[in-house]
């Protein structure tokens, strides 16, 4: 993510209003029971629990619902992306920087024929969207721990970003926690990381960002659609030549 893309995922809350909708999520949750650090009740329904926005936050712990408006994919983008990367039965569609795992879990409700896999940092929310998955019946979305670089990403045939580096640059007042390292030593290394894999990836490969990762596409990708959602825009590029280089792509950032 560029700096300047950094501020469309700040959501600029007052410490007065997060502290009162904070306290009235505890009240609206403090009668339901807690299992694998989620909303756990006798029946979940999927496709209500990922009927919009709202429905899926109230199924996260109350600290995140105050800030999932910030981090995590909406619904409608989701829903979209998947779409759009799922272009055949039986695709594998990764997500880098799955958070609580919102995209892939209401990517595999709408494209139930294909697999979601998402990869995040944070192993608590890595156990939180796994338990989201059990707990709404989803199993076609699962999640791995650990850093999307140290994966291989050979077995995927999309991928889908929604400005996973963000925290990198943004003030410590916006980030989900301090779990991680965080600067822009790190967000350099991340970008420039995930281009390289991009550049890798074979032909016919499809990505899918919604306000970028930080870096335009490495050549050999071509913009195949870009529908307006809300105020915003999703990008599906696919890579249509299979000429790029590891090489080609680090003199370009040295120019």
């Amino acid at each position: 993510m560029a700096p300047a893309r950094a501020g469309r995922r700040q959501l600029v809350v007052f410490d007065v209003i997060a502290e009162v909708a904070a306290d009235n999520a505890w009240k609206r949750f403090a009668s339901h029971r807690w299992r694998d650090g989620c909303i756990a009740r006798d029946v979940i329904p999927a496709a209500g629990a990922l009927a919009d926005d709202r429905a899926f936050d109230e199924q996260l712990p109350p600290r995140l619902q105050v800030q999932a408006a910030a981090h995590f994919t909406p619904v409608e983008v989701a829903r979209r992306a998947a779409r759009l990367l799922a272009s055949s039965r039986g695709m594998t569609v990764l997500d880098v920087g799955a958070g609580a795992g919102k995209f892939c879990l209401a990517a595999a409700l709408a494209v139930p024929d294909c697999e979601f896999v998402g990869i995040e940092w944070r192993p608590h929310l890595v156990d939180l969207a796994n338990a989201l998955a059990r707990n709404l019946g989803v199993h076609n979305a699962r999640f791995l721990s650990g850093d999307a670089l140290d994966l291989d990403w050979s077995p995927f045939d999309a991928f889908y970003l929604y400005n996973p580096f963000a925290e990198q640059l943004i003030e410590d007042t916006f980030v989900l926690d301090r779990s991680i390292e965080r600067g822009p030593d790190t967000f350099v290394t991340c970008v420039t990381g995930v281009r390289r894999k991009l550049a890798r990836a074979r032909t016919g490969t499809r990505l899918a960002m919604f306000h970028g990762y930080g870096a335009p596409p490495p050549p050999g990708y071509e913009l195949s659609a870009k529908p307006p959602v809300g105020c915003a825009h999703l990008e599906l590029w696919i890579k249509t030549s299979s000429t790029t280089r590891e090489l080609d792509i680090e003199r370009q950032e040295t120019e």
